[in-house]
C-alpha cells in the first residue's frame, strides 16, 4: 500500500512537472504571449475594480480604526484622570488620619502622664494619712493606757495592744 502511494505521487509530480513546463513554454511562445496579452486585457479592468474596492475599504477600516483608538485615548486619559483624583484623595486621606492618630496618641499620652502625677499625689497623701492616723492611734492608745494606769485597779490592768492599721 505503501509503495502504491509513492508511486501515485510520484506519477502525480511527473504529470505536474510536466503540465508547468507544457505550460511554461507555450507562454514562452508568439502565440503564448499573445493569449496571455488577451486574457490580462479581459481581466484587467477586474483587477483594477477589486484593487480600488480594497484600497477603499483599507482607507475606510484605517479611518474606523483611527477613531475607534482615538476613543479609547481619550477614555484612558479620562481614566487616568480619575485614578489620579482617587489617588490624591486616599493620600489626602491618609495623611489626615496619620495626623488625628498622632494627635490623639499624644493626647493620651498627656492624660497618662496627668493620670499618672495624680496617681502619685494621691499615693503621696494616702501615705501621709496612714502616718497620721497611726499617730493618732499611738496617742489614743497611749492616753488610754495612762487613763487605765491612772483609773484601774491593778487587778483588771492589762497590757493593751495596738492592732489598727497593722499592715496597711
Amino acid at each position: 500500500m505503501c509503495s502504491d502511494s509513492k508511486n501515485s505521487n510520484s506519477v502525480s509530480f511527473g504529470l505536474g512537472a510536466l503540465l508547468g513546463a507544457g505550460a511554461g513554454f507555450f507562454l514562452s511562445t508568439k502565440k503564448g504571449r499573445k493569449l496571455v496579452k488577451q486574457a490580462w486585457k479581459q481581466l484587467e479592468p477586474y483587477v483594477e475594480d477589486a484593487v480600488d474596492t480594497a484600497k477603499d475599504e483599507f482607507e475606510e477600516v484605517k479611518g474606523k480604526a483611527k477613531i475607534k483608538a482615538d476613543e479609547l485615548k481619550q477614555k484612558a486619559g479620562e481614566l487616568k484622570s480619575q485614578a489620579e483624583v482617587k489617588i490624591r484623595t486616599f493620600q489626602e486621606r491618609a495623611e489626615d488620619l496619620k495626623t488625628r492618630a498622632e494627635d490623639t496618641l499624644d493626647d493620651v499620652e498627656d492624660r497618662a502622664e496627668d493620670i499618672k502625677k495624680r496617681a502619685e499625689i494621691y499615693r503621696s497623701k494616702a501615705e501621709d494619712f496612714k502616718i497620721k492616723a497611726e499617730d493618732e492611734v499611738d496617742r489614743r492608745v497611749s492616753q488610754i493606757k495612762d487613763l487605765a494606769d491612772d483609773k484601774l485597779p491593778p487587778s483588771l490592768k492589762k497590757p493593751v495592744k495596738r492592732t489598727f492599721f497593722k499592715g496597711v
